[in-house]
C-alpha cells in the first residue's frame, strides 16, 4: 500500500479527532467507524490490489534474474 492510498483516510480520522467528533479509544466510535467507513476503504484497497496485480513489471537492465 502507498501512502496516497491510506493516507488520506488516516488524515480525515485524525481532522474528526481533532473536532472532537472521534475518539479512538471509544468503543462506540470504533464500531461505527468500522460499520460506515471500512466497507469504502475495503473496496479502494481491493480497488488498489487489483490494478497493482496487472501491472506489468518492467525489465532492469542492470539486473540479472535468476530462477533456481
Amino acid at each position: 500500500m502507498t501512502k496516497g492510498q491510506t493516507g488520506k483516510w488516516k488524515l480525515y480520522f485524525r481532522r474528526l479527532q481533532g473536532r472532537g467528533v472521534f475518539t479512538k479509544d471509544d468503543l462506540a466510535d470504533e464500531i461505527a467507524l468500522l460499520f460506515v467507513f471500512f466497507p469504502v476503504i475495503k473496496d479502494e484497497v481491493l480497488e488498489f490490489v487489483e490494478m497493482w496485480n496487472v501491472h506489468e513489471i518492467r525489465k532492469q537492465r542492470t539486473r540479472y534474474i535468476s530462477l533456481h
